[in-house]
């Protein structure tokens, strides 16, 4: 679908409604908007365009954040263990 629209004097630019209502886009909800090849690319942001950056921010080893801090986790329920058998005993 190709519509024609055109920017404000304030640099607006109006979405045409049914654009907004085959998208789900409200007064609230978020835009990606970003210049690629001389191109403007609009995104919503919506849980599919979160979750497809799952995984691309990892450290040197190959370990991603969630790894970093499920392992972390871990350790931190591991020493308060150690501590409650302590007072227990």
């Amino acid at each position: 679908m190709a519509i024609v629209t055109k920017i404000s004097a304030k640099g607006q630019l109006v979405i045409p409604i049914e654009i907004r209502k085959k998208l789900n886009i409200d007064e609230n909800t978020r835009l990606v908007i970003r210049e690629e090849k001389g191109e403007i690319i609009i995104r919503v942001v919506n849980w599919e365009y979160i979750q497809s950056f799952k995984g691309i921010f990892k450290s040197p080893n190959g370990e991603t954040a969630l790894d970093w801090k499920v392992e972390n986790r871990k350790e931190e329920l591991a020493a308060e263990d150690r501590k409650l058998k302590r007072w227990k005993k």
